[in-house]
């Protein structure tokens, strides 16, 4: 009779042992793990917070991230596997910032357009680090034109995503702990 998994050692053994290459494997893992990171990083297209199933299938992508990452470090013994916090982490990051912008854009288009105005203004950007910069262009800011009407509608639609996540996705996201 088979004898259950008793470690990571012995399920590389038999990984060995049937025929299946351990590269073709891995190359299947990374697959998995990637087309996984890019559904986590756009979360709020991917998994629509109005439909429960969706938010289930979203706990169950976390969950399967996990189980790849782990299977990776422990079984596989790939040092450059990072830890599925970190990841998370990153996707998060990454679908707040397409969020972020799409809000931007909805302030510009609410508030004027790149014609209204040709003087010189300042940009805030956040780079790939979370750090914010500003830098000066020539581009439409509703934010010099309509100040008050524009900040507090920006503010409005931050405070919008940020009680979303809170009360919507992060109870789907365990692995963040408290992240939010």
């Amino acid at each position: 009779p088979p004898q259950p998994y008793g470690g990571a050692v012995k399920r590389v053994n038999q990984l060995q042992s049937v025929n299946f290459s351990v590269q073709r494997f891995q190359t299947i893992l990374e697959t998995l793990r990637d087309r996984l990171k890019i559904d986590l990083c756009a979360y709020r297209d991917t998994f629509s917070s109005s439909e429960p199933d969706r938010l289930e299938d979203m706990k169950a992508s976390v969950n399967l991230l996990t189980n790849v990452l782990y299977f990776q470090m422990v079984v596989l013994k790939e040092k450059s596997t990072p830890k599925c916090e970190v990841v998370i982490a990153e996707c998060v990051k990454e679908c707040l910032k397409r969020t972020y912008l799409v809000i931007k854009n909805e302030i510009i288009s609410l508030f004027g357009s790149e014609n209204d105005s040709t003087e010189k203004t300042r940009e805030i950007e956040v780079d790939e680090a979370g750090e914010f910069s500003m830098r000066r262009s020539p581009a439409f800011n509703p934010f010099l034109s309509k100040p008050v009407t524009a900040l507090e509608k920006l503010l409005d639609l931050v405070v919008a995503v940020i009680e979303e996540d809170k009360v919507n996705y992060m109870p789907f996201i365990p692995k963040l702990g408290d992240f939010n």
